[in-house]
């Protein structure tokens, strides 16, 4: 709101938030693997075949001994770097039961939840390649980078939420 890009007129990206939310009974269990596909991704420069391949997310839910709720995301969705300006993506979230949250790069996922495979250069421990000064926090999900080079870029963190020592999602 208030920037202009090209979604009112700029020249900036611009973006959209979808925000979907519901509540969803499940019987007890301790393996629940809910999972999402859809085609096609953007181009990104540092995975193969970005344009064909999917956008892929799953998550999964112990309910065995409580209910649980999702982490809700704090970040804002104004993601656009400047080429050689130090720049942070911070993926800190908030859990409504008090969980832990741990953080971690993956390798994302494409087509049938299929590993997507990087470009020369680039990795799931970093995917904005060499050069760029990356760096996560795996305690705050903090993602800081300086971007030498112009392009859209994909990386995949996994939050696994934890009580009292066991993984509920």
């Amino acid at each position: 709101n208030g920037i202009p890009n090209t979604c009112n007129g700029g020249s900036l990206p611009g973006v959209e938030w979808v925000h979907y939310m519901d509540t969803v009974q499940f019987t007890a269990c301790t393996d629940w693997l809910i999972s999402y596909e859809l085609c096609c991704r953007n181009m990104a420069q540092n995975i193969s075949n970005s344009m064909s391949e999917s956008y892929y997310l799953e998550t999964t839910l112990n309910n065995s001994s409580a209910s649980n709720s999702s982490a809700v995301f704090n970040q804002s969705l104004n993601l656009v770097a400047e080429v050689n300006q130090p720049f942070c993506v911070n993926n800190n979230a908030f859990d409504y039961d008090g969980d832990s949250l741990v953080y971690s790069l993956i390798n994302p996922r494409g087509t049938n939840g299929n590993p997507v495979v990087w470009n020369s250069g680039y990795t799931a421990s970093n995917p904005m390649g060499t050069g760029t000064n990356f760096s996560f926090n795996t305690a705050s999900g903090n993602m800081c980078f300086t971007p030498n080079t112009l392009g859209n870029f994909v990386a995949a963190i996994r939050v696994d939420e934890y009580r009292n020592g066991i993984v509920v999602g």
